[in-house]
């Protein structure tokens, strides 16, 4: 992994990252607050970017590239859209990784690190906090969704499967 300095804020790379929809939803303070407390972080083709178990503070929302999220070694989900995020569950109930990430091609990585953001003053903290919970409740109600899809199916499929050996 190659990793930058924590940023700064200037315009040009709140011009650049508006484009991801977790920081082009924040109003422009709370943008600055969370390019602050974020790295750009290169991984290389399969390398580790999350260890299921293990415990850290990281948000990523992908750049450029691939990455394969897996639980227990079972690939869950391919992550290949720019804008998308993955490690939100650590801000949520500050548990360990529920899933590995890898990178399954050369990526670059918009890294939060929630800690630094919890350093931001009440009043402001407060309202960008809102606002990415909002966003991390959408998310999670459209994944809920494909996984309830997915579940639906399979149980279909063993049931299908059961009335066979009959």
């Amino acid at each position: 992994m190659e990793e930058s300095p924590y940023l700064k804020a200037h315009a040009s790379l709140r011009q650049k990252f508006e484009a991801l929809p977790l920081i082009g939803s924040l109003p422009t303070a709370e943008q600055r607050l969370v390019i602050e407390a974020s790295k750009i972080r290169r991984y290389d083709a399969n390398e580790m970017i999350i260890y299921e178990g293990v415990y850290d503070s990281w948000i990523y929302i992908l750049i450029q590239g691939a990455v394969l999220i897996e639980k227990s070694g079972q690939p869950l989900a391919s992550l290949d859209r720019s804008g998308d995020i993955f490690g939100e569950l650590c801000l949520i109930d500050h548990k360990t990784r529920s899933a590995s990430a890898q990178a399954s091609s050369d990526c670059v990585c918009l890294a939060i690190d929630t800690q630094q953001l919890q350093t931001t003053p009440i009043d402001k903290r407060d309202a960008l906090m809102a606002v990415i919970y909002r966003l991390f409740a959408e998310l999670l109600a459209a994944r809920l969704r494909n996984a309830n899809d997915e579940l639906v199916g399979l149980k279909q499929e063993l049931n299908w499967q059961r009335g066979r050996k009959m």
